[in-house]
C-alpha cells in the first residue's frame, strides 16, 4: 500500500467532533503506519484552529505524523502542475492541491480528501487519489 498524503481538509474531518466513516479510515491508516503529511498541509491545519492553542495542540498532533521532505524537482514539477491544470480545467487549483498532486506523483503516495477539486485533478492527471464524499 502506497503511504497516504492526508490533506487538510480530511484533517479537519478527522479532529472535528463528528463521528464518520473518513474519521475512521484516517484511524485505521494511522494505526498501520501509511498516514503522511507536508509542509504545505500542517501549515493549512494550523491556519484554520480558531484560537492559538488549538494551533499548539494541532501541531503537537501532527508531530508524530511523518512528513514528506520533497525536493526541488517535486516543488518545480508543482509549478508546472498547477499552471497545465488550471488551464485544462478552467480554474485556479492552487499551490497546496499543485503541491500536493506533485508529492503523490514524485513520491508515489495516495491523496485522502474531502476536497472534491482532487476528483477532477484525478480525472485529468496520472494522481493516485482516495475522495470521500461529504
Amino acid at each position: 500500500m502506497n503511504p497516504i498524503l492526508v490533506t487538510a481538509s480530511a484533517w479537519s474531518r478527522y479532529f472535528s467532533r463528528e463521528r464518520s466513516t473518513l474519521k475512521n479510515a484516517i484511524a485505521e491508516a494511522i494505526r498501520l503506519g501509511v498516514v503522511c503529511v507536508n509542509g504545505p498541509i500542517i501549515s493549512d491545519l494550523v491556519s484554520r484552529a480558531i484560537d492559538p492553542i488549538d494551533a499548539r495542540v494541532l501541531a503537537r498532533a501532527m508531530s508524530d505524523v511523518p512528513i514528506l521532505e520533497p525536493g526541488m524537482d517535486t516543488w518545480a514539477r508543482a509549478g508546472t502542475l498547477r499552471r497545465d491544470l488550471s488551464l485544462l480545467l478552467n480554474r485556479d487549483i492552487g499551490p497546496d492541491a499543485a503541491f500536493n498532486s506533485a508529492c503523490s506523483i514524485d513520491l508515489s503516495v495516495s491523496i485522502l480528501s474531502v476536497n472534491p477539486l482532487y476528483i477532477d485533478i484525478y480525472n485529468n492527471a496520472p494522481i493516485d487519489i482516495f475522495y470521500m464524499e461529504l
